[in-house]
């Protein structure tokens, strides 16, 4: 057999080699791509059950404390009625920072962060267009810039509210 025989039947071999594993990673990429996308529809229908959970488990816990506010008075209740409602309410919501109550002017009346007791909402975009609107609804607002009142120079910590 010749040199150029067996080089093209060398480059032949090669070739059809080439064309095997070639397609071997094609089938390889197609079975990995059909695994991610069942992957992702499985995690996308899980999130969205947690979603739809936590959220009816926010705006129950707030019905009742709109129930509370009410048989207490509401925000000008003294503490000693809010913030056992408030420590249980926030028990029972894992997945959020904190519960506050505002009256009517914006200013945080109770919470579960006692640090930020006394400041106010009034300027905050959501309070402004929750106190417009005469229905109950959930509202899960950007942490609260909290100022510490330690005597010292003022501080700023975040304290996620909902």
């Amino acid at each position: 057999m010749s040199k150029r025989a067996i080089a093209t039947l060398t480059a032949a071999l090669l070739l059809g080699l080439s064309a095997i594993r070639l397609a071997d990673l094609w089938w390889w990429r197609t079975q990995t791509l059909a695994a991610a996308e069942d992957r992702a529809a499985n995690l996308s229908s899980i999130l969205s059950e947690y979603m739809r959970e936590t959220f009816a488990a926010g705006d129950t816990s707030l019905r009742q404390l709109v129930l509370h506010s009410r048989r207490v008075g509401g925000p000008t209740a003294p503490a000693a009625s809010w913030t056992p409602t408030l420590v249980s309410a926030r028990a029972g919501l894992t997945s959020i920072g904190s519960i506050t109550v505002t009256d009517a002017s914006g200013v945080i009346r109770h919470s579960t962060q006692p640090r930020i007791v006394g400041q106010s909402r009034r300027d905050e975009y959501v309070f402004k267009l929750r106190s417009a609107q005469p229905i109950d609804d959930l509202i899960a607002s950007t942490p609260y810039a909290a100022r510490w009142r330690c005597g010292c120079a003022a501080s700023k910590a975040t304290a996620p509210s909902i």
